[in-house]
């Protein structure tokens, strides 16, 4: 972890991915990017097999990034509107 008066420590405060003491992980399991995003692991399945979301092969796991999860999100905002 990144020292309290760090540049990466408070660039992460200030983003909301700090609160005393945590950071959040930079990498989620499917499950979790599937929690975090309100849909099922499968959706989340979907969304890689498609090529909206990707994802990165860590030895045996599947995992995905929390800023590719925000930038999708972002992607989302309006669509259908």
């Amino acid at each position: 972890m990144s020292k309290p008066d760090s540049p990466e420590w408070l660039a992460a405060k200030a983003a909301g991915d700090v609160t005393e003491g945590y950071v959040a992980p930079l990498l989620v399991d499917r499950r979790e990017a599937g929690r975090l995003l309100g849909v099922s692991p499968g959706t989340i399945d979907n969304l890689r097999n498609a090529g909206e979301l990707p994802s990165v092969k860590l030895l045996a796991r599947r995992l995905f990034d929390v800023a590719d999860l925000r930038r999708y999100i972002e992607t989302r905002k309006g669509v259908g509107q």
